[in-house]
């Protein structure tokens, strides 16, 4: 699955996160991710189907192309009225921004003369991550103020250090230790973020030491990526940012974990339009926590829990979601999964007003 719609997306230079999220969004492959996208364009390149524009982005080849006209692609999943409501929503994340965001990320960072546009592309960054974020730069000031804003004793404020670098590593005389920690003090922050391509050896190490997290551009770009399908809280963040020393085992086991709930949610929801759909339903159409259970033993590693699945048909059956109706611990369907994609995407929209990414 997924191999020569690669070749029809590199028409134009994409990287590795993009297509992961093409996958998902536009065709239905929710158990994508950068490491099963990385290996497809292994074999891609291989073949000479594909080929490598810069550190991080592919494109198709000519051979490529030609090949790809020889090939039965599938259709994306969004239809025309489907696709145009997903690029309209005010105030939800579009794969348009996330796109730009990206794109002068990878731009900007490796430049190394744009520092100023790679700091207010940080700072679009963090927005989108859900942080009230602020590029400041200057003289005695952190690059970007990301705070998260929550209830009194929950928000936490984060100063982040943008570093752009034309050979693809910060040399450590860049990062200053002393300036990070002044700087900290001064905005009263809880944590501290270094942006860059990469960072020299002794760097790493003395991040560590210094409580500094330094997050490479290619990890905060996959980062957007699965933030932009699955997102997490921002408490959950700040365990995250708690752990300079594990941060990419702790973001990705975090981000792993959200993935795997919104997937066992379609899941459920499918098994329920599913039962209702059947010419020969078991019980009039309703379903049970153990009937779905079983009928999830295959796709699941492990199984999902009787309360994660109790915690998705109570998300469904909420009159919010209206997706399913409970009688006596069954379920059946109550709407169209259309229907119920545009009522949360309806809630999404109001949330326009609350805060803006842009």
């Amino acid at each position: 699955m997924f191999f020569g719609e690669i070749l029809m997306l590199l028409d134009s230079p994409s990287t590795t996160s993009a297509l992961t999220v093409a996958a998902k969004e536009r065709f239905g492959y929710s158990q994508a991710s950068n490491a099963e996208i990385r290996l497809r364009l292994g074999f891609l390149q291989d073949a000479g189907l594909v080929e490598r524009v810069d550190w991080q982005r592919f494109r198709t080849t000519p051979t490529g192309k030609v090949f790809a006209d020889s090939l039965t692609l599938q259709n994306e999943v969004a239809g025309p009225l489907e696709a145009e409501l997903q690029g309209s929503s005010e105030g939800v994340p579009s794969q348009s921004l996330l796109d730009e965001i990206v794109e002068e990320l990878q731009r900007f960072g490796n430049a190394g003369t744009e520092s100023e546009e790679f700091e207010k592309s940080v700072a679009k960054a963090f927005r989108f991550l859900g942080f009230h974020a602020e590029h400041l730069g200057g003289s005695g000031r952190t690059d970007v103020l990301a705070v998260a804003q929550l209830a009194p004793g929950d928000t936490y404020r984060v100063i982040v250090d943008a570093k752009s670098s034309g050979n693809g590593v910060v040399p450590e005389v860049r990062v200053a230790f002393d300036a990070l920690r002044e700087h900290k003090q001064k905005h009263k922050a809880d944590y501290v973020v270094v942006v860059g391509p990469d960072f020299a050896t002794r760097s790493k190490n003395w991040a560590i030491e210094n409580r500094v997290i330094m997050m490479q551009i290619e990890d905060l770009v996959s980062t957007l990526a699965r933030h932009a399908v699955s997102p997490i809280p921002l408490s959950d963040m700040r365990d995250i940012l708690s752990r300079p020393d594990a941060l990419k085992d702790e973001m990705a086991d975090r981000y792993s974990t959200a993935e795997r709930q919104t997937l066992l949610v379609s899941k459920v929801l499918d098994l329920a339009f599913q039962e209702a759909v059947d010419d020969d339903p078991i019980a009039s159409g309703y379903i049970s926590v153990e009937n779905i259970i079983y009928a999830l033993r295959k796709e699941f590693s492990p199984r999902p829990s009787a309360d994660a699945v109790r915690e998705c048909l109570e998300f469904l059956s909420n009159p919010l979601v209206a997706a399913l109706e409970e009688d006596k611990g069954r379920y059946k369907l109550a709407d169209s999964p259309q229907n119920v994609s545009f009522r949360l995407r309806g809630i999404g929209k109001s949330m326009g007003s609350v805060s803006r990414l842009d």
